[in-house]
């Protein structure tokens, strides 16, 4: 979950596609939970990855990361593992 600091994550998230040591916990930060997978649609990750993003919007620390369209997440599924 997207969060300016522990404890206030809303409905924001975001999903990484290379491995991002930096969000783990450590001692001195609380780092970022991972809570769930891409297991089809790769594709359309990638597609949305190479959106265009506004180079102004966001907050300082999500500035140039912020689509400059939104897009719409049209279902999700949870898939349980056995």
């Amino acid at each position: 979950m997207a969060r300016t600091e522990p404890g206030l994550a809303m409905g924001d998230f975001f999903i990484t596609t290379i491995r991002m040591e930096t969000l783990d916990a450590t001692a001195d930060k609380p780092g970022f939970a991972a809570f769930g997978r891409v297991v089809q649609g790769m594709d359309v990750v990638r597609r949305i990855l190479a959106m265009p993003i506004d180079p102004h919007g966001g907050s300082e620390a999500m500035r140039g990361q912020i689509l400059a369209d939104p897009v719409t997440i049209m279902a999700a599924q949870r898939i349980v593992d056995d």
